[in-house]
């Protein structure tokens, strides 16, 4: 299976629609559209050379009320485990690669109930995965195939909804990101403070 990135995707279209779409140029297998937030969407196809035809027409092409951007979605790395395996993904961290060399993301303010195969089904939406799980914190541990994979995930899923929370993503090897620190409050104007006349 191959899957296309559909961005800058209007939020009033629906699944029916960029399924007639696309399928002016070849039939999708599936189509995913992200809600919250919204804006872009996957479309798998049975192979690439479908995919990379839908590619080409779908560029630019104008959907509802705005023109989308298609690309293909990141392969599959070759660690990667095969779609719809459960039994792949493992409940123990990989112990042979550095921290630094592994394309994992950290998920934060999960929903209280989140399970780690619920985590691993809605990863697979977004990106190729070898690894879930959820911590003793409740964070969200996601292993991706690849540094690509890793990198098209975080901005997309950071800020995003999740049963009514907001998730803070970022990657483990770097840690979250800080926001600048606030300037000190500003003091009462030099002929004014105490003692002063």
């Amino acid at each position: 299976m191959s899957r296309v990135y559909i961005g800058n995707l209007d939020p009033h279209v629906g699944q029916d629609e960029l399924m007639h779409a696309c399928s002016k140029f070849a039939m999708p297998a599936s189509v995913w559209i992200a809600r919250n937030p919204g804006g872009f969407a996957f479309v798998e196809f049975s192979d690439t050379r479908a995919a990379e035809v839908v590619v080409a027409g779908m560029q630019d092409a104008l959907l509802g009320q705005q023109r989308v951007k298609a690309e293909l979605a990141k392969n599959k790395g070759k660690n990667a485990a095969p779609a719809g395996n459960s039994a792949a993904l493992s409940l123990a961290a990989p112990v042979d690669a550095p921290r630094s060399q592994r394309h994992r993301a950290v998920l934060r303010n999960l929903p209280p109930a989140y399970e780690w195969r619920t985590l691993r089904d809605e990863m697979r939406k977004i990106g190729d995965i070898i690894y879930s799980d959820i911590d003793v914190n409740g964070h969200g541990i996601v292993e991706f195939a690849s540094r690509e994979d890793l990198d098209f995930a975080v901005p997309r899923l950071n800020g995003s909804t999740l049963d009514g929370h907001i998730i803070e993503v970022f990657v483990e090897a770097e840690g979250p990101s800080t926001p600048p620190a606030a300037p000190p409050a500003a003091g009462p104007p030099r002929g004014e403070q105490r003692g002063e006349q």
